[in-house]
């Protein structure tokens, strides 16, 4: 497992989503748009986009990177 294109387990599924509702709920909070956190994230909008929708598996890289972007510890983000 873990091979490109290789099948997610249906629980990582809601694990993507709920992650991605976080972001989502973090950013708004923020005031921030996908366009501003993307920027100072360093990441594409297109990126925020498919995290907020639990569309893209992502690298604790880009967690990282979120996190700084909204000035915020990486572990409130991974909180359940």
């Amino acid at each position: 497992m873990g091979a490109v294109g290789a099948k997610r387990l249906p629980e990582t599924d809601g694990l993507l989503r709920d992650f991605g509702a976080r972001v989502r709920e973090m950013r708004r909070q923020q005031g921030l748009t996908q366009v501003e956190l993307a920027e100072i994230s360093g990441l594409h909008r297109v990126t925020v986009a498919k995290i907020e929708t639990g569309q893209l598996d992502v690298q604790l890289s880009t967690v990282h990177r979120l996190a700084g972007g909204m000035g915020v510890p990486l572990s409130e983000l991974l909180r359940s």
